[in-house]
Parts: C-alpha cells; sequence; structure tokens
C-alpha cells in the first residue's frame, strides 16, 4: 500500500468512528441535542440586536471622523437640498408594445408640457450636466 492510500484509509476510518461515535450520542439524547441547539442558535442570534443597515456609502467606508464626512455633516445640517428626485414606474404585460410606448410618451409630453406661475418643466426641473 502506498503511503497516499495509508494515510487516506486512516482519516476515513477516523472519520466513520467519529461520526458513529456522533449518531450514537444524539440517538441516545435527542432532547439535550435539541435544546443545546435551540440555545446556540439564541445565544449566535443576539448580535441581531445591535444590527443596522447603513445606507449612507461614505459611512461604510471612510472613518467616521473623517474631515470629508465631518464636513458632509456640517454641510448637510447647514443647508438644505433643493431638489426632489421623482419616479415614475409604468406596468404593462409587455411595456415594449406600440401601445405602451404611445402611453408613456403622451405621459412625458404632460408632464414636459406643465406649467405652473408661469414656468414651464425646464425652468422648474433640474438639467442633467
Amino acid at each position: 500500500m502506498t503511503v497516499l492510500k495509508k494515510t487516506s484509509t486512516f482519516f476515513i476510518g477516523k472519520l466513520e468512528t467519529a461520526f458513529l461515535r456522533w449518531g450514537s450520542f444524539v440517538s441516545l439524547h435527542p432532547y439535550h441535542i435539541i435544546l443545546t441547539t435551540i440555545i446556540l442558535t439564541a445565544l449566535c442570534s443576539l448580535g441581531f440586536l445591535n444590527f443596522r443597515m447603513e445606507q449612507k456609502a461614505n459611512l461604510l467606508w471612510i472613518p467616521e471622523e473623517s474631515e470629508y464626512n465631518i464636513n458632509t455633516d456640517w454641510l448637510d445640517n447647514n443647508f438644505e437640498k433643493n431638489t426632489r428626485d421623482e419616479l415614475v414606474v409604468f406596468e404593462a404585460e409587455n411595456i415594449l408594445t406600440p401601445d405602451s410606448l404611445k402611453y408613456i410618451y403622451q405621459v412625458h409630453q404632460a408632464v414636459v408640457s406643465a406649467e405652473i406661475d408661469g414656468k414651464i418643466f425646464s425652468d422648474i426641473c433640474a438639467k442633467l450636466p
């Protein structure tokens, strides 16, 4: 027998023995195993009490006390954002049919031709760079 074959046979034998013992233990003490797994899962889940989602990329990748974050906080507190994003979602069986595209164009034309206090869409809305 080669060395690799002996080594493989040794490890497989040890693994089979270990799983046989574990299976025997579980079958003799099922309630203890169930209770232990529930307790371990509950203990490991305690970390979710401190879990929070972060939406701002600068807080994910840059230290919180960095000059960039301090300046960004100051800007956010002292200058309000004067733009607001709007989104229109169209839903249809197939949105690329001519009827659907005509309807989308009609909505677009209605929005672009809207006039408020003598101002038209291009006067009110920000332009993309």
